[in-house]
Parts: C-alpha cells; structure tokens; sequence
C-alpha cells in the first residue's frame, strides 16, 4: 500500500470526529433551551455521518461533496464557537474558530485542485 493510499484510507475518520464533537454538543445546547443552535449543529452532524457512511461504502471521491463538507464543518465550527461565547468561555472559542478556518482553507485547496483538473481536461466529479 503506497504512502497516498494509506492516506486516503484514513480521511474520512476526521469528517466523523467532527461529527462525534457536534452531536453531543447539538444536545447540549437543546437541553440548555439553545433550541434552534442545537437542532442547526445536529442537522450539520447528521450530514456530516451521512458523508461518512457514503465515502466508506462508496469508496470513490466525489469532490463536490467533499468541498461541501467542509464548508458544513465548517459552519457548525463557526456556530459552536458562537454558542461558546454566549457561554462566556474563554479561550476554546478561538481555537474552535482556527479550526473553522482550517475546513475552509481546506475546501479552497480542493476548489483550486478541480480548476485545475478541468483546465488540464481531466476532470473527476
């Protein structure tokens, strides 16, 4: 098994520890009467599982999801930091925030890496 493929192997266990954080903090926030943060973090969670089920069964890469993925991670990143600050927490709302930022640099590298594909002519998804 060659370096990229163990790699690619491994990926979609992060989409799914991100899903593990948002799912109890969804709750947490419905039971702190947080009612529409906390349906809003588990609906992006339950895209995010569903993702992960599609990318393991599948086993192809469809960067269109990819790409959307990773803007939704980030999204509800953005929105648990929020819910961070209404709690008055102090530092974990930055770092939440930096990894937000992350998925988004992460969904530009693969929007760059499909023009680039379409400009040489072969496209994937």
């Amino acid at each position: 098994m060659r370096k990229n493929e163990k790699k690619n192997k491994f990926l979609p266990i992060q989409h799914l520890c991100i899903a593990l954080i948002l799912v109890p903090n969804g709750l947490d926030k419905i039971n702190h009467h947080h009612n529409f943060i906390g349906l809003f973090i588990l609906l992006l969670a339950s895209i995010i599982i569903a993702y992960f089920i599609y990318q393991k069964r599948s086993k192809t890469k469809n960067n269109r999801f990819l790409i959307t993925v990773y803007i939704v991670e980030s999204l509800a990143l953005f929105l648990t930091a929020y819910s961070y600050f209404i709690e008055g927490k102090r530092f974990l709302p930055y770092l939440i925030i930096l990894a937000g930022i992350g998925y988004l640099i992460a969904a530009g590298v693969q929007i760059f890496k499909k023009k680039e594909l379409i400009n040489v002519g072969t496209v994937e998804n």
